[in-house]
């Protein structure tokens, strides 16, 4: 549970700083205001991506007989 947790935050972040870096450059770059707006949009999406990877890193921790699978695998937040 702990390692699940783990490796979704990694993903999480992971997510969360390939997204703010070019807006941070784009912002820096235009010389105006920040707009925390679209940063907040990263990190509701990086949140987004967390939960998918816990819940997929959590199935896969469990025995292959209680895994929840669909058509693509071990499901995740979507469900495919």
């Amino acid at each position: 549970m702990q390692k699940d947790l783990i490796e979704a935050t990694k993903e999480g972040l992971r997510v969360f700083l390939m997204a703010v870096i070019p807006l941070i450059i784009v912002e820096l770059s235009k010389g105006t205001m920040f707009d925390f707006r679209s940063i907040l949009i990263a990190g509701i999406i990086s949140l987004l991506r967390f939960v998918d990877s816990f819940l997929h890193e959590s199935a896969m921790s469990q025995p292959k007989v209680n895994r929840n699978e669909g058509l693509g695998g071990v499901r995740g937040l979507t469900g495919f």
